[in-house]
């Protein structure tokens, strides 16, 4: 057995399939479009975008019970 295998025992391994887990990220993913998608219409609906903007966007993600702060940055572009 190698020194990853023995660090990486089965209870870890579950451990990171379940916070990995497709249904989760799925949640996530769909969530947080829905989001941005609300926040956009009611932003063009009361004037403060034209809808060909381009504009900074930050998400983060954090598992709070081992300190992870992940942040994602990038671009909104509307069309």
């Amino acid at each position: 057995m190698s020194t990853r295998s023995r660090a990486w025992g089965s209870r870890a391994s579950a451990g990171i399939d379940q916070v990995a887990h497709p249904r989760w990220r799925e949640t996530l993913g769909v969530s947080a479009q829905r989001e941005i998608e609300k926040a956009v219409r009611q932003a063009l609906a009361e004037g403060k975008l034209k809808g060909n903007e381009k504009f900074p966007a930050t998400g983060t993600i954090t598992l709070g019970g081992i300190g992870l702060s992940h942040e994602i940055k990038g671009e909104i572009e509307l069309e």
